[in-house]
């Protein structure tokens, strides 16, 4: 019996549910049947006088009461009202007996285990409907809020209104009592039962409703919907009824109202007549984010996500990543620590880090995790504390051997060396090649169209072709051959230069053939090879020195206008010098054909090396213009005479300068005396004898100077002067002899060229926008920086330093300067000229036609201007070969230049550092051409984010 009593005194005395304990302390869990004897009595009919301390329990449940509070605002009305709120059935309570008591052995289908979660349900259709009735706006006012109705009947609009949300029907549904409701209201509905006990929002029928009795609306409901226009007062676009609930203007308004609604409904039910009514509108939560259980916030992020819905038009991504744009770098970084978001850096993505940044795996092994080297004990720290996580090696390697394969092998091979005593000798080097090339070829165009990389720009490849050059050149120890697919939309790009062949040697002719011999016929067959259903065309492309030897040329004809050579035509002289004995005193007469060409590839496909052409060119008129400004300085230096406390070697050759010619006017002071004294001598000699007295004092007169004379000659300000060669003649005997001296030469000793002001100005010039020569190869200048040279701007600042330092310096040198600047102002122009338009990837007739007349007046103003300058072979290729390549092809040397061969030194560099301590050279070599193949793989070079444009101040 105890045991019975317990088990009742937890159970609601009007439901019999077990009593739900308090979530928060404020929430009473239970209240006292006594303390609300009447209201019990009064909506539920329970006489709380008459319970058995046994068989009834004290207290009801936390729902009962919210129940209770609800039906007593309708007291004051009539008591049949009441019966609709009349949910919850009370329980009836039995006696206990030992074999089937209810309370002791409870039935599972009528007892809860477990406290209902979350907020009870309302069990009162009418109620809603009649607070969303009393507090909703009328009808006209709700409308005019969303929809205006346009050209429609008002008593029609009225009847066709839903009964719930009071607006236009949207996918009507007929009720069992034949009333209309919107498809979404009736699920809002449905929502407030839980399912289960529905009754019509219409007309309250006992009846429960069911999904099976719901269908849809007749057709002409369905016809006249259709037919009604309304207009959006927020957009003002006249849409259809039935297309108000995907309007963008309201979105899930509907939805949110019925919330609203609900929320405000439940708020008026629960509240005491003697207490006021306070209705949340949003404002603050009661429970901070960071403290509130799992359900809070989820709830929180499902009504932010719907908000995020609303507001950017079916885009919560788009408008999130925005959010976290406006956040500050800090701010941002330690939301995503706290929300333990980890980026996660993938096989692929992570093998294309380690190519570009041409990373060995020993150092990426230390980056991912260093646990064996105590001075990167903490880079996996910050790693995982910036919430990045790189991809394990194992998988990288993996993708790794996919993208390389087994088409790369390494030998030491027997190339020719030069030696410093003269001659050359045959040695072992190292040399690395791929077997088949044309495999690799198919490779990376399979792998570019794979990525999306290929490419026929606009119309500049023919539709059927894909077009390949090959290529190579030597830098620092070793030579590279490759390839690059021209399909690609930056062909000339270090990321599409494929090497293919590699050896540390220079590129002479028998190391050529040593090393490509292999791939003459495979060469052969890669021209004209069906890819897919394009056809493949190979081209030739590198500097001048290149192509002649592998074409097994000396060098140029030197036969001005001589017809253009053919494949067939090197062929044919070449065997024609081998029959006359193979000379090389004679070769210029076989078309300087010495060996046979290394492939097979036609002239017509040989690229001009645009790069070479426009660098040499411009080399050669800033030497003429660096040259010009030296002279201007030696002229300063006769009138310089500014004081300086600078050590530069040309202060101190102005400063000799002036000494030596104080010295020269003195010494012709000193001969011109010593003549006239010598004509005296002779006069009196004649006159008087030479045993005369006067004779003696003129002689011993004459002794005094010449050795005043040969003092002066001896001085070591004219032996160290700068500058000065003449004969100094002396005359050393005042009788009827003349002795001329030794021929006396002033050790030259001119000044560094750099000292001078002119060319430092010039200097100074280049360094204003930029661009500064190379410590090596000669001082020439770098292929990006001759394109930023060449603009209009930097080309005047170049030809305009002169005059400027001549007007700071000496203004009796500024019509010189202004001489040179003019020459060398239009030849630089004309030059720029030119480079702009024969670099495009497109070279239509009329620009063919502009630039032969561009490239005809620059070199009429070389010759003129420079009338003692030679003609270089690139300018004769600018000349005579350059516009016919343009009228033929219509390709510029932007689409097939030889950028990608030069700029491939620089990281063969670079990864030779970083293999420097391999002790096998071939193998160091065969790993740097493996690392080089993984940073041109078109997967890694399409993982590469793009550069991000930088804002200038």
């Amino acid at each position: 019996m105890e045991q019975h009593i317990t088990k009742v005194k937890e159970r609601c005395r009007v439901c019999g549910c077990f009593l739900v304990e308090a979530r928060e302390k404020k929430t009473r869990s239970s209240y006292i049947c006594q303390e609300f004897a009447a209201d019990l009595y009064t909506v539920f009919t329970i006489n709380t006088s008459n319970d058995i301390v046994n068989t009834h329990p004290p207290c009801f449940c936390y729902r009962c009461k919210l129940v209770l509070d609800k039906c007593l605002l309708h007291v004051a009305q009539d008591q049949q009202q009441l019966t609709p709120f009349r949910s919850i059935v009370p329980f009836e309570w039995k006696p206990h007996t030992a074999v089937d008591c209810g309370i002791c052995h409870p039935n599972p289908l009528r007892d809860k285990t477990s406290p209902p979660c979350g907020r009870p349900a309302t069990h009162s259709p009418q109620k809603i409907i009649a607070g969303i009735r009393a507090i909703a706006p009328p009808t006209e006012s709700l409308q005019d809020d969303h929809l205006l109705g346009s050209s429609n009947n008002p008593a029609i609009l009225e009847q066709l209104q839903c009964p719930i949300c009071l607006k236009i029907l949207h996918q009507p549904l007929e009720l069992p009592c034949r009333a209309l409701v919107c498809t979404a209201c009736l699920v809002e509905w449905f929502k407030v039962f839980n399912c289960s006990g529905v009754k019509c929002p219409c007309c309250f029928h006992d009846t429960p409703i069911t999904a099976p009795q719901l269908k849809a609306a007749p057709l002409l409901i369905q016809t006249l919907l259709r037919d009604i226009v309304l207009q959006c007062q927020t957009c003002r676009k006249d849409i259809k009824a039935c297309e108000y609930g995907t309007h963008p203007c309201n979105g899930e308004s509907t939805k949110a109202d019925l919330q609203t609604a609900f929320r405000v409904l439940r708020r008026l039910a629960s509240h005491t007549p003697s207490q006021p009514i306070t209705i949340p509108t949003g404002g603050t939560a009661r429970t901070p984010t960071k403290t509130a259980s799992a359900r809070t916030i989820k709830r929180r992020c499902m009504q932010m996500q719907n908000i995020r819905e609303v507001v950017s038009q079916e885009e919560s991504s788009a408008l999130l990543r925005r959010e976290l744009d406006y956040l500050s770098t800090s701010d941002r970084q330690i939301l995503l620590q706290e929300a333990g978001i980890v980026s996660v850096i993938g096989p692929g993505e992570a093998l294309a880090i380690k190519a570009g940044l041409g990373m060995p795996w020993s150092k990426l092994r230390v980056l991912r995790s260093p646990k064996y080297m105590d001075d990167f004990l903490t880079s996996n720290r910050w790693l995982k504390a910036s919430g990045v996580s790189i991809s394990c090696e194992e998988k990288m390697r993996q993708i790794g051997r996919g993208l390389l394969g087994e088409n790369l092998q390494g030998e030491v091979a027997p190339l020719s060396f030069c030696l410093s005593s003269g001659g050359e000798e045959i040695r072992g080097a190292p040399l690395v090649f791929m077997p088949d090339l044309n495999q690799k070829v198919i490779q990376m165009l399979d792998d570019n169209h794979s990525v999306g990389r290929l490419t026929w720009h606009n119309g500049i490849i023919p539709q059927t072709e894909v077009w390949v050059k090959l290529g190579g050149d030597k830098g620092g120890n070793t030579t590279k051959m490759n390839f690059q697919i021209v399909n690609v939309p930056t062909p000339n790009s270090i990321h599409n230069t494929c090497v293919f062949c590699c050896f540390a040697a220079t590129d002479s002719v028998t190391n050529l053939h040593s090393a490509l011999d292999r791939y003459r016929d495979q060469v052969k067959q890669l021209q004209g090879m069906k890819w897919r259903e394009y056809t493949i065309k190979v081209f030739m492309c590198g500097d001048f020195e290149f192509l002649t030897r592998m074409y097994g040329l000396s060098g140029a004809t030197g036969m001005k206008r001589y017809p253009l050579r053919s494949l067939e035509c090197i062929k044919e002289s070449h065997k024609q010098f081998m029959a006359a004995g193979g000379k090389r005193k004679k070769v210029k007469n076989y078309m300087n054909c010495v060996t046979e060409p290394i492939f097979d590839i036609p002239i017509d496909q040989v690229c001009l090396p645009g790069l070479h052409i426009t660098q040499g060119i411009f080399v050669k008129i800033f030497d003429l213009l660096e040259d010009a400004c030296h002279q201007l300085d030696l002229q300063l230096a006769y009138t310089y005479t500014e004081e300086s406390s600078s050590s530069s070697s040309f202060t101190k050759y102005a400063e000799e300068l002036h000494k030596l010619q104080v010295a020269k006017a003195k010494l012709a002071e000193a001969q011109d005396a010593m003549v006239t004294l010598e004509e005296a001598i002779t006069y009196i000699v004649i006159a008087h004898g030479e045993d005369s007295e006067i004779t003696k004092f003129l002689m011993q007169q004459a002794e005094d100077m010449r050795q005043s004379v040969e003092k002066m000659v001896d001085n070591s300000v004219i032996k160290k002067a700068l500058c000065m060669t003449y004969m100094l003649t002396i005359i050393t005997k005042h009788k009827q002899q003349e002795e001329i001296a030794n021929t006396t030469k002033v050790t030259n000793k001119e000044f560094a060229a750099h000292d001078g002001p002119f060319v430092q100005g010039l200097d100074n010039a280049l360094q204003s926008f930029g661009v500064h020569r190379q410590q090596y190869f000669g001082g020439t200048f770098v292929g990006n920086h001759i394109h930023k040279a060449l603009q209009p701007s930097n080309v005047e600042c170049l030809s305009s330093c002169m005059v400027e330092v001549a007007k700071a310096k000496c203004p009796a040198l500024v019509a010189s300067a202004t001489r040179e600047q003019t020459r060398f102002r239009r030849s630089l122009s004309l030059l720029g000229q030119c480079h702009q338009i024969y670099d495009q990837n497109y070279i239509d007739e009329s620009q063919c036609n502009e630039l032969e007349t561009l490239i005809a007046h620059f070199m009429e103003d070389f010759r003129s201007s420079f009338p003692d300058s030679s003609i270089p072979v690139k300018m004769h290729m600018l000349e005579e070969h350059t516009v016919p390549w343009a009228r033929k092809t219509h390709v510029g040397f932007g689409l097939l230049g030889e950028q990608g061969a030069e700029s491939i030194h620089a990281r063969f560099n670079s990864l030779q550092r970083t293999y420097h301590s391999v002790p096998d050279k071939v193998q160091q070599l065969v790993l740097m051409v493996k690392e080089h193949l993984l940073s041109v793989a078109p997967q890694n070079v399409a993982a590469i984010p793009p550069p991000t444009k930088r804002i200038k101040q």
